[in-house]
């Protein structure tokens, strides 16, 4: 078989796996990306320098962590956190009232 053959066969099974991961996901409580989001930022950053010294190269570009068969790209999954991460300051900044950790919404002077 050829790769042409092989690519649009196999794209059913991401589409299913991704529809699969967005219904776990949409099943955790908003709690938890909440109270997790700047730590999940810190481990992804902490995996972008780690590409640095132990990227592996796929077509020439080492942006690649493997882990045995499974390879991670930390770049993907550093857009979303990222957004998670900074959408509380954006909260606060704009409706004057910012979330502590706790839940707490705490008036801030404008």
């Amino acid at each position: 078989m050829t790769i042409s053959f092989i690519l649009p066969s196999a794209m059913p099974f991401y589409i299913v796996l991704a529809v699969c991961m967005a219904l776990v996901t949409l099943r955790v409580p908003m709690d938890f990306w909440q109270r997790y989001s700047n730590v999940m930022l810190m481990v992804t950053v902490a995996m972008l320098l780690i590409v640095l010294v132990v990227g592996s190269s796929v077509n020439g570009a080492s942006r690649w962590i493997a882990l045995g068969p499974l390879r991670i790209q930390p770049a993907e999954l550093s857009k979303p956190l990222s957004v998670s991460a900074i959408s509380p300051v954006i909260w606060c900044a704009k409706w004057k009232r910012c979330v502590t950790t706790s839940g707490a919404s705490v008036s801030r002077w404008a």
